[in-house]
């Protein structure tokens, strides 16, 4: 007789137990494999550079020979003519304000794009009033380019590059290949005022109303403790706009020329904009203002200049937007812009109430410029649109986020995420800044 085998029920339960412990253990080993690998993707990605990804990048980068201005030869320039194509508004940043080899790469690119592209009309920066002024010097020789500079209020403009980029300008204009300058911010009035009291020069009633408005705007920025007026009270802002109204008034009803009746309203516009300076105002401003400007020129083709955060599309938020975000949406296609970056160096920023030459934070791993530095060329053009509109596995190298060198007037952290994809069409590569040479400010 056969004896029965029995099997015991808590046997059956600790072999299923086991079985549903090989399963788990199979299931977090499949998770911890798919996390390390996509984690050392993710690595490889944000942190190191491979050769295939070197050799790529190489195929797609536009090497130049100089950012020197005074070289006459363009040949490697080309690239950027085919690139900018018809368009009309050339949009050139910079990733601070005080580089020497960014300036003078974009005087050389000014120089470019007005000699074989036919760009009359270059727009900076700039208090809009007092730009006006050195645009005079630029294009009749008059005032003195080194005092105009310093009036237009930013110690940013005050260097030998720019100096020499405007005296480039003047000459051109004496040799009969014209280009006009001007400005499109607005965080001064102090320059509209005088505009609007030589338009009324021989109108004592209103120029006293004019003395009256500069009276209380001096007031509300010497209460402020700042060189600009920034925030004001609804009741401020209210007593200003009645002085404007009562001079627009008077603007409509004198019998002035066409071009100057726009100019004065155009200053009044920039006084009411000054006291309105809250967080992003500035980028909308500005955007209206040179909009402004191509719609007194219509004929023309313009090159902008300012920093990199004013001229890419996009701050990343829903609502708020830069300088160049407006004027993508407004000017679609013809609206190209080309920002620019550095490994390492020095620059020349504001640090403790000093202007001063600052050491750059070397670029390190994580960064777009660790890995643009990888490629072991000088200085170079790369269209990001390739990148952009390219889902290769290469591509997904820049596909996220990574840091980013950006540095206003004041020292700051240097580095932030940022997507340039999103930001810029363009992008120039300079392996090494050295500081602006600032004149006395």
């Amino acid at each position: 007789m056969m004896e029965k085998v029995f099997t015991s029920p808590s046997l059956n339960n600790v072999r299923k137990v086991l079985e549903l412990m090989k399963t788990k253990i199979f299931i977090v080993f499949i998770q911890t494999l798919v996390y390390l690998i996509s984690n050392q993707f993710i690595y490889a990605q944000s942190e190191s550079i491979s050769d295939n990804d070197i050799i790529w990048l190489k195929s797609i980068i536009h090497p130049l020979k100089t950012f020197d201005p005074t070289i006459e030869n363009t040949e490697d320039l080309e690239i950027l003519g085919q690139l900018v194509g018809d368009k009309k508004i050339v949009a050139l940043g910079e990733v601070t304000h005080g580089s020497s080899e960014i300036f003078k790469m974009k005087h050389r690119i000014i120089k470019y794009l007005n000699k074989q592209h036919n760009f009359d009309i270059f727009s900076m920066e700039a208090a809009m009033p007092e730009a006006d002024r050195l645009n005079e010097y630029i294009l009749d020789g008059k005032g003195n380019p080194t005092e105009l500079i310093r009036g237009m209020h930013f110690w940013i403009l005050c260097n030998q590059e720019v100096l020499d980029l405007v005296e480039w300008m003047r000459l051109e204009n004496q040799n009969g290949h014209p280009i006009k300058f001007c400005g499109f911010d607005m965080q001064y009035y102090e320059g509209a005022i005088e505009n609007l009291k030589n338009g009324f020069k021989y109108d004592s009633k209103i120029t006293q109303t004019i003395d009256e408005l500069n009276d209380t705007l001096n007031l509300y920025k010497l209460r402020s403790n700042m060189p600009i007026i920034g925030f004001v009270s609804e009741q401020q802002e209210n007593t200003v706009n009645q002085f404007l109204k009562k001079i627009e008034q008077e603007v409509n009803l004198k019998n002035f020329g066409k071009s100057e009746k726009e100019w004065l309203l155009r200053n009044l516009r920039i006084i009411e904009q000054s006291i309105k300076d809250y967080p992003w105002e500035r980028e909308k401003y500005m955007a209206e203002n040179f909009e402004w400007i191509t719609k007194q020129n219509p004929n023309s083709k313009f090159i902008i200049w300012a920093h990199n955060s004013h001229v890419m599309r996009t701050n990343h938020h829903e609502t708020l937007l830069p300088m160049g975000g407006y004027l993508s949406n407004d000017f679609k296609e013809d609206y190209l812009n080309i920002g620019f970056a550095f490994y390492k160096g020095s620059y020349t920023a504001l640090s403790h109430n000093k202007i001063e030459i600052q050491t750059a934070e070397e670029a390190e791993n994580g960064s777009y410029e660790y890995i643009f530095y990888q490629l072991q060329e000088p200085l170079f053009l790369i269209d990001l649109r390739e990148i952009r509109d390219n889902n290769s596995l290469q591509t997904q190298l820049f596909k996220n986020a990574l840091k980013f060198r950006t540095v206003g007037a004041v020292k700051t952290r240097e580095f932030e995420e940022k997507d340039i994809l999103k930001d810029y069409d363009l992008l120039i590569f300079i392996a090494e800044s050295t500081n602006a040479i600032q004149m006395k400010y």
